[in-house]
């Protein structure tokens, strides 16, 4: 049974293998064989395989084509996409796509194209699937072009100069579901006008004109997932326009000219997951707007006109909220911290552009979970040292550049910390080993004002960084130059911006050049350099600068970073003049404990052997008297001892 048992798997494994050598050569075959064997001069033919299927791919993109190519029908031969994009196409003619069969997917973005005849889309009318249209000159929909598209789900026409929209511009187009009108000149909607469209999941009105929405805007789609609305010209968000879109997800309206948030409206789209109101003219949000949207996720308000949140404002998302952007409005610390102290869900959280000034202890205590952060552009001058407490074990990016902080803010236990940022500043100084024990990958410290003295820039400034620090930015400071242990410890360095500095290409810098072959500069130049003087714009780059008649001193590679103290009290160091001496003193120490050493374990081998030696004489004492003679044995030994 167990030899039957084992040749059964073994034979399925064979079988297995069989069938997957099989599979392999049909796809290669099928990979020579997808595409037609004629084709347009100015097009090139690929095929993959997507989800066990062969997809044939016919790209025509930037040939300056101004008619769409012929193509010879071939039996067998199905072309599932067709690229044209970016050419010079002004028109599609009638039946412009005969001899192709099977295409579902149409690009036709980026060309001129003002027209399309009635029957241009006839040959593939029953597999088309998505038709882009996108960067055109279209002034209307192309009804009669499109109505033949029975089997059309997804047509985007975004960038052209649609005025109008009629009920029957889009008819016959029923199983659509994605429908983008983006950046056209729209000015109105009419009353149902996409009722003919039940299947519709998605809808892009975005830039364009429009000022009003009638009340039945949106019946029959209430299957929408996703409106976008965003860059029009809205001031009002009426429960009667939008209450039919129960499904819907992905709510965007921003750079309108909303002032209020209609409370009925988001409580009654519970399944709301992403809402965007950027740039609105919002002052306030009226309590239990967002009570019963317990899915949503994202939540941006950024780029509007709040003073002030209540502490209860965003109750009933502390479960489900994930990223909330306030950036660029009014917000103080004590008007917006207390708001956001139940979202213990937080993961993403942007308040740059507001109105900080000090950010106190344990500021975001409550938000365990947040990975990003970010408090650029504030006013913030003071940063208590356990500000970020709470956020030890999750906060991976912090975000505190151009506010007015004169020195770096306490990071130590910030294990996860990857990123910081803090050009801007008027830092004026590093401290040494400023940033040991965390496991930064990018740090920003330009235009911070770092002078050009050493004792700014110690040699001990990233240390700690050594293993994990791979892009550095100090651009925008006043540094001449830099001593050769401040970099010269980044092992995982790449790329190192100190453009903009006076830096002095001298002996002093060209370690620089010649330790980090391989990192990206960002346009670092020399100021000054030490051969021809040359001015800013005549300067070299960085990484090519030559001097010559350096000493190796002057372009040594950078030692091992001294040991820190285990005690606060510094430890002496001999002068530099004094170190060869120190290093002879120590080596004659060495010398006279390795003598005394030596010296001891021969003394002790002679004692040893002494003792052994009286041993052994004491036994033979013992059998050459008789045992009336003990006495005087022992007196006659302890005499040998006391010899």
């Amino acid at each position: 049974m167990m030899a039957m048992k084992v040749f059964v798997e073994r034979a399925s494994v064979s079988v297995r293998l069989f069938l997957l050598v099989v599979t392999l050569n049909l796809i290669v075959a099928g990979a020579h064989g997808g595409c037609p064997s004629i084709l347009p001069s100015a097009c090139n033919c690929a095929t993959r395989i997507e989800n066990l299927q062969e997809i044939t791919s016919v790209k025509c993109v930037g040939k300056g084509l101004a008619d769409t190519p012929l193509f010879t029908y071939q039996a067998n031969r199905s072309v599932h996409i067709l690229d044209l994009r970016r050419n010079e196409l002004t028109s599609i003619a009638n039946y412009a796509f005969d001899g192709l069969y099977g295409v579902r997917i149409l690009w036709l973005d980026q060309n001129q194209i003002s027209t399309i005849a009635s029957n241009a889309f006839s040959a593939i009318s029953s597999t088309l699937q998505q038709l882009h249209l996108n960067y055109n000159q279209l002034p209307r929909i192309p009804v009669n072009g499109l109505k033949v598209l029975t089997k059309l789900q997804r047509l985007e026409l975004r960038y052209n100069k649609i005025v109008n929209l009629g009920l029957t511009d889009l008819e016959g187009l029923n199983e659509l579901k994605h429908l983008d009108l983006q950046s056209n000149d729209i000015s109105a909607i009419a009353e149902a006008q996409f009722s003919k469209f039940p299947n519709l999941g998605l809808l892009s009105l975005g830039e364009n004109r429009i000022a009003d929405l009638p009340t039945r805007a949106f019946e029959g789609i209430e299957n929408l997932t996703s409106l976008s609305l965003s860059d029009n010209l809205l001031t009002e968000t009426p429960l009667d326009t939008y209450e039919r879109l129960r499904q819907l997800e992905i709510f965007d309206f921003n750079r309108n000219r909303i002032s209020e948030l209609n409370v009925a409206l988001f409580q009654r789209l519970t399944g709301l997951r992403n809402i965007y109101g950027s740039g609105n003219n919002l002052e306030r949000i009226e309590r239990g707007t967002f009570d019963n949207l317990h899915s949503l996720t994202t939540l941006d308000l950024s780029n509007n006109r709040f003073h002030t949140l209540a502490s209860d404002t965003f109750n009933g998302l502390a479960m489900s909220l994930v990223t909330l952007n306030l950036m660029n409005n009014n917000l103080t610390e004590d008007s917006v911290l207390p708001a956001i102290h139940s979202l213990t869900n937080l993961q993403r959280l942007l308040l740059s552009g507001n109105a900080f000034q000090i950010l106190g202890a344990n500021a975001f205590q409550s938000l365990s979970k947040l990975k990003e952060l970010f408090l650029a552009r504030n006013n913030i001058r003071r940063v208590n040292n356990s500000a970020f407490s709470g956020l030890e074990e999750s906060l991976e990016v912090l975000h505190l550049e151009h506010n007015r902080l004169l020195e770096l803010p306490y990071l130590k236990n910030l294990t996860n910390l990857r990123e910081f940022y803090f050009g801007g500043n008027a830092l004026g100084v590093i401290p040494k080993r400023a940033f040991d024990g965390l496991e930064l990958t990018r740090l920003d410290l330009s235009q911070t004002n770092i002078t050009s003295k050493l004792a700014s820039l110690p040699p001990e400034a990233f240390q700690g960084l050594e293993e994990y620090l791979e892009n550095l930015d100090l651009h925008g400071n006043f540094l001449e130059t830099v001593h050769h242990c401040v970099f010269g410890r980044l092992k995982r360095l790449k790329i190192l911006d100190i453009s903009f500095n006076p830096l002095s290409c001298d002996c002093r810098m060209l370690w620089l050049h010649l330790t980090f072959r391989d990192v990206t500069y960002n346009r670092a130049r020399c100021d000054r350099s030490a051969n021809k003087g040359e001015s800013w714009e005549e300067s070299s780059a960085i990484e090519s600068f030559t001097v010559s008649g350096c000493s190796s001193d002057e372009i040594a590679n950078c030692t091992d970073p001294p040991v820190p103290s285990s005690t606060n009290t510094p430890t002496s160091q001999p002068p530099p003049g004094d170190q060869p001496r120190q290093l002879a003193a120590d080596k004659d120490t060495v010398v006279v404990i390795v003598l005394v050493c030596v010296c001891g374990l021969a003394l002790l081998a002679v004692i040893v052997g002494f003792i052994c030696s009286c041993s052994q004489r004491r036994r033979v004492l013992k059998n050459d008297f008789p045992m009336s003679d003990t006495s005087s044995t022992v007196y006659s030994t302890s005499s040998v001892f006391k010899r």
